[in-house]
């Protein structure tokens, strides 16, 4: 497969070095990537058709390699991590992975039952742990998990502790499964799926306090306490501010990604309750940014290359086009006229979601804006019926 002015490079993961692992362009038989508007780089998966060498290469040492394509201008268009390999070679397939099913930080909060009083005593919240696996974080970086369980017998020595050190055990590696078959042997080939950088926000965040703090602080903050720092050091400078209250208190076994994703669903100050997204993109740069309020994109129905492009301006490549934007066709529905709101207008839709194709396939899945989830979130509401 040719990509048009395009380069997908790996290097070791991000938790190792820099050091370069090769250029794959040449070698790669299909490509897709998914962006989202709450989330940014969300998914890619690649495919290479190769010999044993390069199997060996990627089952061996691939999880957690770090991959970006650029265009032809060096601009980054996807960045992530490598999180599953599946290798094929004739009739055997081998499957490594998810990398993010690795726990090799484990903590346990538990009820409690205490036998020795009469009645026993239950519901005594406690927590065991955290247990750590440093040669597995030095490989793999640090994955920690959180597990709660209920009815644990305080009278019983280290129950506890014991369900942590068994879970660590049989979770600090990655998983490989193998599938032999001799109906229809396949060619030597490697599938790679990968993940943006958003999906390590896997870490429970606690913050224990009363009050309320700006929704753009309570993400950076939230940013800023990932347990792979070093590594990982999430770029804030995309946070626009956004003074609407958020309660700064959260629990240890709140996990920093659904957090980030409540503090989203505030979105803007009233009366306008304007929707507010969040991503990760190249860089490691997190934005989180209220909705635009003009057309960005169009497109013409009967063009026939399909093309998207700036509002009067130049093509928009389909590895280039992004979520969080208002898309009109603007030859739909001629003579129709306009709404005073964008998200009332049949012939423009808002971009949820971006799925590019190599080499020339995009697809766009738009959504309906509405304001009341934000009002609702703003209240402390989780929802209503009709």
């Amino acid at each position: 497969m040719i990509l048009p002015g395009l380069t997908l490079s790996a290097s070791e993961p991000l938790w190792i070095g820099t050091l370069p692992k090769g250029e794959l362009t040449q070698q790669l038989t299909t490509y897709n990537h998914t962006i989202n508007a709450i989330g940014g780089y969300w998914s890619m998966t690649f495919s290479v058709a190769g010999d044993e060498r390069i199997m060996e290469d990627w089952i061996a040492d691939g999880l957690g390699r770090h991959l970006v394509l650029h265009d032809d201008a060096l601009n980054v268009a996807w960045e992530g991590f490598a999180n599953k390999i599946i290798a094929n070679d004739g009739p055997l397939t081998v499957v490594r992975g998810d990398l993010l099913d690795v726990a090799n930080e484990v903590e346990l909060i538990y009820s409690s039952v205490d036998s020795t009083t009469t009645p026993p005593t239950v519901g005594l919240r406690d927590t065991a742990g955290p247990v750590l696996d440093a040669a597995s974080q030095a490989l793999y970086g640090i994955l920690p998990v959180v597990l709660s369980t209920g009815g644990v017998d305080e009278t019983i020595g280290g129950e506890a502790t014991q369900i942590v050190n068994v879970f660590l055990e049989e979770h600090k590696l990655p998983v490989t499964s193998q599938q032999w078959g001799n109906v229809s042997p396949g060619k030597v080939s490697v599938t790679v799926q990968c993940l943006g950088y958003v999906h390590w926000l896997n870490y429970p965040y606690e913050q224990l306090g009363i009050g309320t703090v700006n929704t753009s602080a309570k993400i950076a903050a939230v940013l800023a306490a990932s347990p792979n720092a070093a590594w990982l050091a999430f770029d804030a400078a995309g946070i626009e501010a956004n003074a609407v209250q958020i309660s700064q208190n959260e629990e240890e076994d709140n996990i920093a990604w659904g957090i980030i994703k409540d503090a989203v669903a505030y979105g803007g100050a009233g009366p306008g309750y304007a929707r507010w997204l969040f991503g990760v993109y190249s860089s490691l740069r997190a934005k989180f940014v209220a909705i635009p309020d003009i057309v960005e994109y169009e497109a013409l129905l009967s063009d026939p290359k399909l093309r998207v492009n700036l509002v009067g301006g130049a093509e928009v490549y389909p590895w280039n086009v992004l979520p969080g934007k208002w898309l009109m066709y603007t030859d739909f529905l001629p003579g129709y006229v306009a709404p005073t709101t964008l998200r009332e207008d049949p012939r423009i839709e808002f971009i949820e979601s971006v799925m590019f194709t190599a080499p020339d396939g995009v697809m766009v899945r738009g959504g309906n804006l509405e304001t009341l989830s934000q009002v609702l979130a703003q209240l402390g509401i989780s929802g209503v019926g009709g």
